[in-house]
């Protein structure tokens, strides 16, 4: 390659490291340059000649192009957000030097590299080889890049499985086509075919960063809403939270996909919003409390709330189905999500232990969970409270008894655990007879334990 090739090549990818995409789960990245240059690590020849380039030419020319980028994007970054920065630069420079070494310098059939040997095949042929060697590169570091933002970025178990994978899937999608195809163009059109093949993952980008935005206010809206019965005094501060990310770790522990969970964290977080209707609180916030049609005109009503914001079909689906007891999966086939039944158990979870996981002390637990028992099979799903207490066991929710200065534990007590709840076995499928809820024919109020909530 030539020296004004070589330039155009720096010049491309230092203007293209401005061009950054940041998606929900993922480093803040440029695909665009990262597409340029994948493509000259695959790239052979040019009109007017061969690319004559190691590997360590092609590391060198992307890692000049990020020093020469990153100084103007490190003093537009939060200090937070600068070591995200290094890394995702060290990960595409990588990408690149591994792709570059593949095709360019490991030897396979009979000592020769795949750039030789693909020399005189068809277009086809080679573009499919191409896209193949770097789509495997890509695949190996896919994974370790998921793991170092959730490792740099300290995301929880609530954020780390509700980012839509499909986007940074089809990107890369996008920039391994792109790039196959840049580099095949420009044995035909030499560097002409920079602007031209990039056109297409330009378009892409916005498009996707489009998406992004529709998806951040999208859930800044979820976020309002889901605080809203709460800073009505109606649930306790944290409340939606705490169901969120119990119901998020029971899904884990079940195998649901990161799609469903993700609407399930979702439905969570707005699981109570069908209380804003009620005119007098119902005691602590606790809907398991109430009679079990009222459950189900407070989950209803949360459900057309939510489904004005619109295209979150699958939540409200989960929302509307969230009082339905178990039993009538059983017996009658209604249509209850998996995601329902396992906010209906982790809501009950919560509600009973006091309104939040901070509550949840030793008795609380114990108290909630012989709750839960007295309405399996009946009201809650059997496999939903297996992975409860799978998560409880495991997480410690529950466990360890309240230290107060006036309370002391013998030496010969064993601590309670979840896993051994007095009085309370797993042949105790029944529901519970103080556990029937009465609903009134006066809908002017809501019937719960502990008095009346009234409503609008």
């Amino acid at each position: 390659m030539t020296i004004p090739g070589i330039l155009a090549y720096l010049a491309v990818l230092t203007i293209a490291e401005a061009f950054r995409l940041r998606i929900r789960g993922r480093f803040e990245t440029a695909p665009t340059a990262h597409a340029v240059g994948l493509a000259l690590a695959v790239s052979v020849t040019t009109p007017q000649g061969p690319i004559q380039l190691t590997a360590t030419h092609i590391a060198a020319l992307v890692l000049t192009s990020q020093l020469l980028a990153i100084p103007f994007l490190w003093v537009t970054r939060a200090r937070g957000e600068r070591h995200e920065l290094l890394a995702d630069s060290a990960l595409r420079l990588f990408t690149v030097t591994a792709v570059a070494i593949l095709v360019r310098e490991l030897p396979l059939l009979h000592g020769n590299h795949v750039v030789d040997m693909t020399l005189t095949w068809p277009g086809w042929r080679r573009a499919i080889v191409l896209m193949s060697a770097i789509g495997f590169i890509l695949s190996i570091e896919a994974p370790f890049r998921v793991w170092l933002y959730h490792q740099l970025m300290r995301v929880d178990a609530l954020n780390s499985h509700t980012s839509d994978a499909r986007i940074p899937l089809a990107l890369s999608v996008v920039v391994v086509a792109s790039s196959a195809s840049l580099a095949l163009a420009q044995e035909a059109i030499g560097l002409a075919a920079l602007p031209l093949g990039l056109v297409p993952l330009v378009a892409t980008q916005t498009a996707v960063l489009h998406q992004a935005r529709v998806h951040r206010a999208q859930r800044q809206s979820i976020r309002a809403l889901s605080k809203l019965p709460e800073i009505a005094g109606l649930l306790p501060r944290g409340h939606g939270t705490s169901v969120a990310r119990l119901s998020v770790a029971i899904a884990q522990e079940m195998g649901l996909t990161a799609r469903e969970i993700g609407h399930l964290e979702t439905a969570s977080l707005l699981h109570d919003l069908g209380q804003v209707i009620l005119r007098r609180p119902i005691p602590s916030g606790a809907t398991v409390l109430a009679a079990p049609a009222d459950q189900e005109h407070l989950a209803a009503t949360g459900a057309s709330i939510v489904d004005h914001i619109g295209r979150l079909n699958a939540v409200t689906d989960t929302l509307a189905a969230q009082a339905v007891p178990y039993y009538q999966l059983v017996q009658n086939r209604a249509r209850i999500p998996q995601t329902a039944r396992v906010l209906k158990v982790a809501n009950a979870y919560v509600d009973y232990v006091g309104g939040t996981l901070a509550d949840a002390d030793n008795d609380a637990h114990n108290e909630a969970m012989e709750r839960i028992y007295l309405g399996l099979g009946y009201e809650y799903d059997p496999k939903a409270v297996a992975a409860l207490e799978t998560v409880l066991d495991r997480s410690g929710y529950g466990t360890e008894p309240i230290n107060h200065s006036n309370t002391h534990t013998p030496a010969n007590t064993e601590p309670k655990h979840p896993s051994k709840i007095r009085g309370v076995t797993r042949a105790r499928r029944g529901r519970a007879p103080h556990a029937r809820r009465h609903s009134h024919t006066d809908h002017d109020h809501v019937a719960t334990g502990n008095g009346a909530a009234h409503r609008d």
